[in-house]
């Protein structure tokens, strides 16, 4: 396909991700991109800044500041902000530990932007983009298009059922979804035209339940090597411990409680980076855990260049682009068979079955701590395995889609 002939692309993010946001970058540097909805957290942000001018409370002006610098670097001239109420309902029920609330936080929302999003003029785009929780409204408004939903989770039923299956039915329900959400995210995955997914794994999650197979297109996430790569100047701990990081939302789906156990009383210093979405796992962590929060990009690969390993413990998870950052910073990795990038990685790194601390213990215990030579031939061995950078991921999602 010659970029004379790549067609006009439109995409409604609800949530801010970085292969979409990498799609909708490639076609607005081509004069392809028409529009792209997103939701309105910028006035959700300027509201709290103004009233923090009363409050004065350092961490919501570093919080503030921090996220609005972010939506105005990655600010587009085709955007549209979507749906402040969405806003509103995924932060009210996104920090509070409830099922009700869980369903706030994790799928009302995504409805309620959907709704929002769905009365955007996407002007002459051909294809449009979208994503699974908050597209069935908008896809039926735009049946004239080429639509593709960005499958950028498990299949729900997937993702129910391993959950239930590792948790029990009482303890996963914070986190699985409701019926109605797994319906309507499978009559999306009906009106789309194609399925985009990033790996092996949910290729045939989706497969599996009924999604016909000339639907689905697979194509590996990039990763941004500018930022992920071994740093010249590395800063070891003073400690002869093993180093430990896990990034992501701290939950249930991620693994996190067996990690926790799998460090407990263990000679490894452990640094959980990420949002806390279950604040249960964090309630009483041993001594050996410490909590970094969310880290932006350029911190966290700092934050790598003094760690020994990189642990991704999900219980499903259908990509985990943090492992392939990781890998390509230097760090040798330990995942789970459930996790998608598993498939990208070579045997200096180490696949286990999700859902086991043993598991988790023993591989940890096979690490040591890292010299910059190992660290050097890591990332050297994960570039070999040939990633894709995020322009090069665009190309060939658009490729992929268009046939």
């Amino acid at each position: 396909m010659t970029e004379l002939s790549l067609p006009k692309i439109a995409a409604s993010i609800a949530f801010d991700e970085n292969s979409l946001r990498a799609i909708a970058r490639f076609a607005h540097e081509r004069g392809l991109l028409t529009r792209r909805a997103i939701r309105n957290s910028r006035a959700v942000l300027d509201k709290a800044a103004q009233i923090n001018r009363f409050v004065r409370s350092p961490w919501v002006d570093e919080y503030t500041n921090r996220h609005i610098a972010k939506i105005d670097a990655g600010a587009l001239p085709e955007d549209e902000l979507v749906s402040v109420t969405s806003e509103m309902v995924r932060l009210i029920g996104g920090p509070i530990h409830s099922p009700l609330n869980h369903r706030m936080g994790n799928a009302t929302w995504k409805t309620v932007y959907d709704r929002r999003a769905s009365r955007v003029d996407f002007g002459d785009a051909d294809f449009l983009f979208s994503m699974p929780g908050s597209s069935l409204l908008t896809f039926a408004a735009n049946a004239h298009r080429r639509l593709i939903l960005h499958e950028i989770d498990a299949h729900p039923r997937v993702r129910n059922q391993m959950l239930e299956e590792v948790y029990g039915q009482h303890r996963s329900r914070a986190e699985t979804y409701p019926r109605s959400f797994v319906e309507r995210i499978e009559r999306e995955m009906e009106l789309a035209n194609v399925v985009l997914v990033p790996g092996r794994v949910v290729r045939e999650q989706m497969l599996s339940n009924g999604v016909p197979e000339s639907k689905v297109r697979t194509v590996a996430y990039g990763v941004d090597l500018s930022v992920f790569r071994p740093l010249e100047s590395v800063q070891r701990s003073a400690s002869r411990r093993l180093q430990a990081v896990f990034t992501g939302q701290i939950s249930l789906r991620k693994g996190v409680p067996f990690l926790i156990e799998a460090v407990r009383g263990q000679q490894i210093d452990l640094t959980l980076v990420g949002q806390i979405f279950d604040r249960g796992i964090v309630a009483e962590l041993p001594e050996n855990v410490r909590l970094a929060g969310v880290l932006p990009s350029a911190e966290l690969a700092a934050l790598y260049s003094s760690m020994d390993v990189f642990v991704l413990p999900s219980i499903e998870d259908n990509f985990g682009l943090v492992v392939t950052e990781a890998a390509s910073a230097g760090l040798p990795v330990i995942t789970t068979s459930a996790v998608g990038a598993a498939e990208y990685l070579s045997d200096v790194h180490t696949i286990v079955e999700p859902g086991s601390s043993r598991a988790l213990r023993t591989a940890l215990g096979d690490r040591r701590t890292l010299t910059r030579d190992e660290r050097q031939l890591i990332a050297a061995d994960a570039s070999s395995l040939a990633w894709p950078d995020w322009a090069d991921y665009a190309a060939t999602v658009i490729r992929e889609v268009s046939r």
